[in-house]
């Protein structure tokens, strides 16, 4: 739908029933609608959500007054219940996500130094096995706290598969570097591949690589490189 504005404007004048049968479809509409216009998220809003049927549970209502708390950067939707919250929650994963969230949460708002949860937040990732997004975001709140080692071990696994989203692969490359794997052979293997995988996914985001405020030129030392940034980015 990208810049399609007619297809965009059809499917906001769609009228949804109040009827909870619908929530699903609410939700979608939710979603679309913070697509184009990605403004903060507020309680108001999700308790709306919430009682329309487009938040099923609990459970996903508090991780999402979490999620967006972080993403607006504040505490300003209320999240108090979520001690009481947890106790109901059966899922190991949901719950280790959701704790995860108010760990990112309290060390966003200085209430806690990062140093007193980076342990937990990687032993949550890896035991309870997040998938990719989850671990995605993860990273980039270890890669902002001034981690790097971290995140290249978590994003490992998903940067050797193809048809991921091309930053996964962009961020793994770039922390590879900077840690200084490229001259190591059994990290360098597994980076080549990443490499090839984003190259695949998006050859634009590839040659942005080589960018000053990237991972800059000097990669370009390594042949099996370099020879990728000739055929591919010269061109561009």
């Amino acid at each position: 739908m990208e810049g399609d504005t007619v297809l965009r404007d059809e499917l906001k004048t769609i009228e949804i029933p109040d009827d909870k049968a619908f929530g699903q479809l609410r939700w979608y509409s939710f979603l679309l609608d913070l697509y184009f216009d990605p403004t903060n998220v507020t309680a108001k809003k999700l308790n709306e959500l919430m009682d329309k049927g487009a938040i099923r549970s609990d459970a996903d209502y508090l991780e999402y007054r979490l999620m967006f708390n972080i993403f607006n950067g504040n505490k300003a939707i209320d999240v108090h219940d979520a001690d009481t919250v947890l106790t109901t929650i059966r899922a190991k994963k949901q719950k280790a996500w959701i704790e995860t969230l108010l760990m990112i949460q309290a060390v966003q708002n200085y209430e806690v130094q990062h140093q007193s949860v980076v342990h937990t937040l990687l032993n949550n990732v890896l035991k309870m096995k997040f998938d990719l997004k989850q671990t995605y975001f993860v990273c980039q709140y270890f890669i902002e706290w001034g981690y790097t080692a971290e995140p290249y071990i978590l994003l490992s696994k998903f940067a050797r598969r193809p048809g991921q989203f091309p930053k996964l692969y962009k961020q793994y490359i770039k922390l590879g570097y900077f840690l200084r794997q490229f001259d190591n052979k059994k990290e360098w293997k597994k980076i080549k591949v990443a490499l090839t995988n984003l190259e695949e996914a998006d050859p634009h985001e590839f040659c942005d690589l080589f960018k000053w405020y990237q991972m800059g030129v000097r990669s370009l030392q390594k042949e099996e490189i370099a020879t990728k940034f000739c055929e591919l980015c010269r061109k561009g």
